[in-house]
C-alpha cells in the first residue's frame, strides 16, 4: 500500500503501479481546514417506514442473528 498511495495534508496521491505516475486527489474544499477544531455534530433523520419495512423484509435474512433486532427490527416506529 505504501508504494501506491502517498498522503499529504488534504491530498492523496495514487498510482496504478509502484513507481508509476502519481495522480493527486484533493480531499478538502479549501486549505483553511483547522484540524484542532472540534467538528459540529450532524443531526440524523429517522428512517422512513418504507425503509424500515425494506430492511426487515429484504435485508434481515442476511444479517447475523445477534444483530437482526438492532439493525432490522420487526417493530416499526
Amino acid at each position: 500500500m505504501k508504494d501506491w498511495v502517498r498522503f499529504e495534508l488534504g491530498k492523496v496521491y495514487c498510482s496504478k503501479e509502484a513507481g508509476g505516475k502519481e495522480i493527486p486527489f484533493v480531499l478538502l474544499f479549501n486549505n483553511d481546514f483547522n484540524f484542532e477544531q472540534l467538528l459540529s455534530i450532524l443531526n440524523i433523520q429517522p428512517l422512513t417506514l418504507k425503509h424500515q419495512w425494506y430492511l426487515y423484509n429484504k435485508i434481515r435474512q442476511y444479517v447475523d442473528e445477534e444483530f437482526k433486532d438492532v439493525l432490522c427490527p420487526s417493530s416499526f416506529n
